[in-house]
């Protein structure tokens, strides 16, 4: 199962019923989040939905959806993850979300436009790739050829480290118990990289995902259940905007284009 497919389907699912509804926005918005993060039960022991109700924050939701330790500390270090992840300027997933919602998208399309987009690209894969490599190095399996598949993301804001990816790593920390098996992994692999002594947000949140035993692709959903939210805000406020977002293209033959720099 590949959880970027379901949620964007469940997205599409909403938006055939719901769409037409003219209900108002902010139940449009608990709706999506609460839908996304009951597609999380498809990673979990279970694989299937869960329905997630309205008293039920995020974090909760997501732990019993993923079969995860039910500690309060748990959730609380999840709600962390997912408020750390909201926003980032304007990225590419966010530009399709605000596009759409230009052009008079109701939110199920904004949504699904910017989910696409993330989990399209390279950086949005990426969590995928990493969570394989930091387990497969907790089980002592690091060869030669995992080595050069390590991603060397760097975020152009951040020449000195990510802040975030900070964060998410004191919080590894502070749960301590089973997950310094985690920690060690991704120390492994960082003194292969030398010069890149600070985690990047995709390793951190690998290490958070691997350290708690969470399912894999864990970590990519977790970023994009956080970065909704800011998606949802985007939208909202592109269509109080009232005004079509419309790129020129400026052909210039005989040029060769620069190479593509996905960022965070």
């Amino acid at each position: 199962l590949r959880i970027r497919h379901i949620v964007a389907q469940a997205v599409l699912l909403l938006a055939s019923h719901y769409s037409d509804s003219e209900e108002a926005a902010d139940v449009t918005c608990e709706r999506l989040l609460r839908t996304f993060a009951g597609c999380f039960g498809f990673l979990g022991p279970q694989r299937t939905f869960l329905a997630i109700g309205s008293g039920t924050g995020l974090g909760d939701a997501v732990v019993r959806a993923l079969g995860a330790d039910r500690a309060p500390q748990v959730a609380a270090a999840i709600d962390a993850v997912l408020v750390l992840c909201v926003d980032h300027d304007l990225t590419p997933a966010t530009f399709a979300a605000r596009i759409a919602a230009s052009v008079g998208a109701d939110l199920y399309a904004c949504v699904g436009a910017a989910l696409n987009t993330q989990f399209g690209t390279e950086f949005g894969l990426g969590f995928d790739r990493m969570e394989a490599l930091l387990n497969d190095v907790s089980r002592g399996k690091f060869g030669a050829h995992e080595k050069r598949a390590t991603i060397h993301h760097r975020h152009p804001l951040y020449p000195d480290g990510d802040p975030r990816a900070r964060v998410i790593i004191d919080l590894v920390n502070s749960l301590k118990g089973p997950c310094a098996h985690a920690l060690q992994a991704l120390s492994h692999l960082k003194a292969n990289r030398s010069g890149e002594p600070d985690p990047t947000i995709e390793e951190a949140l690998a290490t958070f995902s691997v350290a708690l035993g969470l399912p894999r692709q864990s970590a990519g959903a977790l970023f994009a259940l956080g970065r909704a939210a800011g998606w949802l805000a985007h939208a909202r406020e592109q269509r109080a905007c009232n005004f079509v977002i419309r790129p020129r293209a400026q052909f210039l033959p005989g040029t060769q284009p620069s190479p593509v720099n996905v960022n965070a």
